[in-house]
């Protein structure tokens, strides 16, 4: 089983939450081993990420389900729906709101439709 989704886990080498990129949807290729902070940057923290030479990730739904894209200067032409979040680096901490790709419980029915 391939996941394709950001899976969130725990750094083995500080214990903070980081999500887990297993596959660059854009690119098509699956990826060894990726973490990302579970962060949503502004436009300011893009930018210092841009400068300072930190790779950030699309964190974007296709068909209903989380998917991840490295960003480049190649891609994305047009902006995409979805937070940008950083690499993960063990002494870096962002002052940005935690990303939450958790479903809405408001948005689960209570009955199932079929």
């Amino acid at each position: 089983m391939i996941a394709k989704a950001p899976l969130a886990a725990r750094c083995g080498r500080c214990g903070r939450d980081v999500l887990e990129a297993r596959d660059d949807w854009h690119q098509g290729v699956m990826l060894a081993d990726s973490r990302i902070d579970p962060v949503r940057l502004d436009a300011d923290q893009l930018l210092a990420c841009v400068i300072a030479g930190i790779r950030v990730w699309q964190v974007h739904q296709v068909a209903g389900r989380w998917v991840t894209s490295l960003r480049s200067r190649y891609w994305p032409r047009r902006p995409i729906d979805g937070p940008i979040a950083p690499a993960h680096d063990c002494g870096r901490i962002w002052t940005a709101p935690r990303l939450d790709l958790a479903p809405d419980v408001t948005h689960v029915p209570d009955i199932c439709p079929f």
